[in-house]
């Protein structure tokens, strides 16, 4: 971490931890457990992975080039899609992680490349997060939603309970 930019410092902090809670949360998931719903229409642990994916590369876009990932997974895991609960409408688990977890590691990269001068500058968007500086603080938010998600989805599977 860098002493000098304490925002950057304390999205750092919020981002490595929010990682490990993810990491607990999705330990132990096997075959159609990635797909099983608490309730009709909930989000299950693969849709979750699978958005998250997408998300992180949105969020990193934000902050720099970065290539984006493939139609195909914005049709699947986007704002506005209905989780399937079969298993074979998705790509394999391993694979939704892999590119999950990289697409992780991209926008904290491009999180951490951002000088601290210009943290506060106002994007062009019509978003409602208008500077690097409140993505820093969105993305650990966006991680906690899910991982509250996926702790239901341990509770209903009678998973063990973790933290990260």
């Amino acid at each position: 971490m860098t002493d000098h930019n304490p925002t950057l410092n304390h999205a750092l902090w919020s981002m490595a931890f929010a990682k490990r809670q993810l990491e607990g949360y999705l330990n132990g998931f096997e075959g159609d457990a990635w797909v099983a719903q608490p309730s009709e229409g909930a989000n299950h642990a693969l849709w979750q992975v699978g958005h998250l994916a997408i998300a992180y590369n949105f969020f990193a876009s934000k902050f720099g080039n970065i290539e984006p990932l493939e139609d195909k997974w914005n049709s699947l895991f986007g704002m506005g899609t209905e989780p399937n609960p079969d298993i074979n409408a998705y790509p394999p688990p391993a694979e939704a992680l892999e590119v999950m977890w990289a697409q992780r590691q991209k926008l904290v990269d491009n999180m951490s490349a951002v000088p601290a001068e210009e943290l506060d500058t106002e994007w062009q968007t019509e978003g409602f997060i208008k500077t690097p500086a409140q993505m820093m603080s969105f993305a650990p938010i966006h991680d906690a939603t899910h991982a509250g998600q996926l702790a239901m989805i341990r509770k209903h599977l009678k998973m063990e309970r973790v933290f990260g």
